[in-house]
C-alpha cells in the first residue's frame, strides 16, 4: 500500500467506522451489541460488544461466513447462531439495502446512514456506512409462520421452541426431517 492509499484508507476509516463507533458510544445503551464485518476500529471507539460477520473476532462464524458469504450471513440472519445483536453496521455502495424487504417484512430498520469516499486514491466512487436496528420480533414472527407450516403443524412445538428444529430452518436443510414427515410440510424460501 502506498502512502496516498494509506492516507485515503485512514480517512475513509475515520469517516465511517470510527465516526459510527463514536456515535454508538454516545447514543446507544452500554450493553448494546453490533454485528459488522470489520469490527476493529468500531469496537475500539464504540466500547460496545461486537459480532464479527467474517468470523475473525467471532470464530464460531468462520464456517458459516466461508460457506455462505457475508451477504447471506446478513440476509438470512445466520449470525444469530452466536448472538442476537441489537444493531447491524453495513458498508456498501447502496445505502439501506437491508431495509428493503422482498416477500417478508425486514427486521432491519435504518437508524443512520453516512456517505464516505471509497478508500482508493483518485476514485470518485462513494460508499455508505448504514446502521440498522434489528427487530428480532419480526424474525420470530416470520419463524412462527414457517413453523406453523411445519414443526408446529406436525405437533412438534417442543422440539421447535427448544431449538432442535430451528437450526435446520435457518440453514434450509430439511432432508433429515423427511423421516419425521416434516419435509413436505416445510416451505421456506432462501
Amino acid at each position: 500500500m502506498s502512502l496516498p492509499q494509506a492516507r485515503d484508507h485512514t480517512r475513509a476509516l475515520r469517516q465511517c467506522l470510527v465516526a459510527i463507533g463514536i456515535w454508538a458510544r454516545d447514543e446507544t445503551p452500554k450493553g448494546a451489541t453490533f454485528a459488522l464485518a470489520a469490527p476493529g476500529a468500531f469496537g475500539f471507539y464504540s466500547d460496545r460488544g461486537v459480532i464479527d460477520l467474517t468470523g475473525a473476532v467471532t470464530p464460531a462464524l468462520i464456517p458459516v461466513a466461508v460457506r455462505e458469504g457475508s451477504d447471506r450471513v446478513v440476509g438470512r440472519l445466520l449470525f444469530e447462531r452466536v448472538g442476537r445483536p441489537d444493531y447491524l453496521v453495513d458498508v456498501d455502495a447502496e445505502p439501506g439495502r437491508w431495509a428493503r424487504a422482498a416477500a417478508e417484512p425486514s427486521p432491519y430498520r435504518i437508524i443512520l446512514a453516512r456517505r464516505f469516499a471509497r478508500p482508493m486514491a483518485g476514485s470518485a466512487h462513494e460508499l455508505w456506512c448504514t446502521v440498522y436496528a434489528i427487530d428480532w420480533s419480526v424474525v420470530d414472527a416470520t419463524r412462527v409462520r414457517v413453523a406453523t407450516r411445519g414443526a408446529i403443524a406436525a405437533g412438534m412445538e417442543r422440539e421447535y421452541t427448544r431449538g432442535k428444529i430451528l437450526p435446520w430452518i435457518l440453514t434450509g436443510d430439511f432432508n433429515h426431517l423427511a423421516h419425521k414427515g416434516l419435509y413436505t410440510a416445510l416451505s421456506v424460501s432462501s
